[in-house]
């Protein structure tokens, strides 16, 4: 819309210079006839004259009046006025002369021509004002000439006329059709100028949004970095500290933290000419170093021990910097050497609970003495010796064994809820398949999941309740609770169901055979091999029968004053 009004403005524009153009040729125009009149028509020279001079007089009004309409209202009525004006001034001379007859020819073509050419008219407006000299020359003709249309120079001038009016019209429509194409072209530039606009508006808001949040960044960047609790520097080639975090600052207080080599002042002498090279190979490789063990000059004249982490910053050689991450390791140390000890005490209260919550279940029965302390015993031993066998799939870690260890002992935890005078009858019948006896393994495990919902994360308790569920499954099958065989039963539970075995074995504990000797329970437990027993677990304890004997040892003293290992002997 702006663009139209515009073009429009600019036409009225054209067409008033045009106007004034053509009224300033058509004063020219009629005061050159007036001259070429005097020997063509001397008889009639006065009508002539007054007729040229009149329209010339009449253009030249015309023109000083168009001059003043600056707003280009009335350029149009004026320049047909003109147009009009000049027609009577060539046209009228030969209508009211008594001599004149014949009409220029070439005023009437030079007068369409330069009305048509000149001023940016519409093709229905070139066409009337072609008419106008064309019906003036016929009429001439017409009225003046005795022999009228059959004067010889007639048709040759009206074939002349004819085709300069085709050429007229021919450059009216051509003039058109590039005013028209040039508001197209001015209304396409300014759809395209209005959406760059846009385009523009929506990238200055949006560099404006970006560089808001880069600042944003970099203030957040700027917290962050000074609220790192470790020291945090950037350093130049030159050993020039760029840059250094709130952290840094309070430890080294450098008077000139951006001279030259001020980095490097701060290593201790006798490890500086090492790592120096050290720090600028890394920056020339652009390759990242951890955990560099430096000695430091700090503030209050003491030698920091610290870890240092370097990485190479920038991307432009001359731009590339050091990002060093500088850790005090005495205040980690000392928190480390407090966690280990708070580990170490909370395992022994662990520990001494599990044991004491475990001696719960030694009371209900008439286990002999340290009998939990040789069960876990054994069990690390046949966990060590099996780690490496290809059938385990690799199962026992070193967590495994520790886990066993504590967690073997939990196995008859579930008795502490039976009636004693029951299990006290079991014992002395040795009725160890009674139902209500079996229960001990379920009331057990339940126990022990109840203590896992409250400490989900804990694979020690996990163990300790497989534990407690299967060490009385059987390897073909025929054990209790739920009969599971063979690897169904999990590899804890192997291990403690042979440990446990062997126990109650050679301590004559649920066994109306009596006492058993070392080599006894061996032949005992290898002939129910595959049957009752893993037989990985099995070869594991064939394997250590030394390592038993140990355990039994140190932890039984026969009521005859000799050891377990004297009475294999004696035996």
């Amino acid at each position: 819309m702006v663009v139209k009004e515009s073009y429009r403005e600019e036409q009225r524009e054209v067409y008033h210079h045009r106007v004034s153009l053509v009224l300033f040729c058509g004063v020219l125009l009629m005061l050159f006839f007036s001259v070429f009149d005097r020997p063509l028509q001397a008889q009639s020279i006065s009508c002539f004259s007054t007729c040229r001079l009149g329209a010339a007089f009449v253009c030249a009004l015309l023109f000083v009046v168009n001059s003043f309409d600056q707003r280009h209202r009335y350029s149009k009525i004026i320049g047909l006025i003109g147009f009009f004006v000049m027609n009577a001034g060539l046209v009228l001379p030969f209508l009211v002369s008594s001599t004149g007859s014949k009409v220029y020819f070439v005023s009437l073509v030079t007068l369409m021509v330069l009305y048509v050419v000149c001023i940016p008219i519409h093709l229905g407006e070139a066409l009337a004002a072609i008419a106008l000299p064309f019906l003036s020359f016929i009429l001439v003709h017409f009225l003046k000439r005795p022999d009228g249309f059959q004067c010889p120079n007639y048709y040759p001038n009206l074939f002349a006329f004819t085709c300069f009016t085709g050429i007229a019209i021919c450059n009216c429509w051509f003039d058109i059709r590039f005013r028209k194409r040039d508001l197209a072209l001015r209304e396409e530039e300014e759809t395209i100028n209005s959406e760059l606009t846009i385009q523009a508006a929506k990238l200055e808001s949006e560099v404006g949004r970006h560089y808001n949040k880069q600042l944003s960044i970099e203030k957040r960047y700027r917290q962050l970095f000074n609220s790192i609790a470790d020291d945090v520097i950037v350093v130049a080639r030159n050993g020039a500290i760029v840059q250094a975090n709130k952290a840094f600052r309070n430890h080294f207080d450098l008077p000139n933290p951006q001279e030259p080599g001020a980095f490097w002042q701060l290593l201790v002498s006798g490890t500086r000419q090492k790592l120096v090279p050290l720090f600028l190979d890394a920056l020339e490789s652009d390759i990242a170093l951890h955990d560099i063990r430096v000695l430091l000059m700090a503030a209050n004249g003491f030698t920091m021990e610290a870890d240092v982490n370097v990485t190479v910053i920038g991307d432009r050689p001359a731009e590339k910097r050091l990002l060093l991450t500088i850790r005090d390791i005495l205040p980690r140390e000392k928190i480390k050497a407090e966690i280990i000890e708070a580990l170490k005490i909370r395992k022994k209260t662990e520990n001494a609970a599990i044991m004491a919550l475990t001696r719960l279940s030694e009371f209900k029965v008439a286990a002999s003495q340290n009998h939990l302390r040789r069960l876990r015993e054994y069990c690390k031993i046949l966990a060590e010796d099996i780690a490496g066998s290809p059938s385990v799939n690799n199962l026992v870690t070193a967590t495994f064994i520790e886990d066993i260890y504590n967690a073997s002992i939990l196995h008859d935890i579930g008795k502490v809820a039976l009636p004693d005078q029951h299990i006290r009858e079991a014992e002395a019948s040795g009725a160890t398949e009674d139902d209500l006896l079996k229960q001990h393994t379920i009331i057990g495990g339940d126990v022990i999941k109840d203590m896992e919902r409250e400490s989900p994360d804990s694979g020690f308790l996990t163990m300790a309740k497989h534990i407690a569920y299967f060490h009385h499954e059987l390897w073909d099958g025929s054990g209790y609770p739920h009969g599971l065989s063979g690897e169904e039963i999990p590899l804890a539970a192997r291990i403690v169901s042979v440990a446990n075995a062997y126990e109650e074995l050679v301590t004559g504990f649920y066994t109306l055979k009596g006492l058993c000797s070392h080599s006894e329970a061996i032949a005992y437990i290898n002939s129910l091999s595959g049957v009752h027993f893993d037989p990985v677990v099995v070869s594991g304890l064939l394997r250590r029968q030394d390592a038993f004997v140990r355990v039994y040892e140190k932890y039984t003293v026969a009521s005859d004053g000799q050891t377990f290992a004297e009475r294999v002997v004696n035996i």
